[in-house]
């Protein structure tokens, strides 16, 4: 079986900007955090469906947990009235558990991606708390119905 690193046409790493499955003629893009490095899930706007159908792996723990959130998104886009809801338990788990992956000493992240991960993470915390609070609940299910 061929290795999920090798079915991807790469390049060079640093002037990668695409993730292209090799049979496939259309490119994905991927999200690029400056001096955090890419990836491939992490990031708004993440088309996962297509990703997911292309096979394309998550790059390490962070963006692994980014793909679990952003399945959740694409599971829930079809309760409009109650998706913002949902989504904030989602939101303040895939945060709690990418600032934890980003402070555990027992992982191989770089230095750059646990840095990324808490801001990452403490951003959906904050998002998903935004949700779920009485006061903020309304405009956040107006992002949702707007942008999702």
């Amino acid at each position: 079986m061929e290795s999920p690193s090798k079915s991807f046409s790469q390049g060079e790493k640093s002037k990668r900007t695409t993730a292209t499955p090799k049979k496939s003629k259309t490119s994905i893009p991927t999200h690029n955090w400056g001096p955090f490095g890419e990836y491939e899930y992490l990031g708004i706007g993440t088309p996962w469906t297509r990703k997911n159908a292309a096979g394309i792996p998550p790059r390490n723990r962070i963006d692994q947990l980014a793909e679990s959130h952003d399945r959740y998104y694409v599971e829930t886009s079809g309760w409009p009235a109650s998706r913002s809801l949902v989504r904030g338990p989602v939101d303040v788990g895939a945060g709690s558990a990418m600032v934890n992956a980003a402070v555990n000493p027992f992982n191989d992240l770089s230095w750059n991606a646990r840095a990324l991960g808490v801001i990452a993470g403490g951003g959906l915390i904050l998002q998903g708390a935004a949700r779920m609070h009485p006061v903020t609940a309304f405009g956040m299910a107006l992002v949702d119905y707007v942008f999702y």
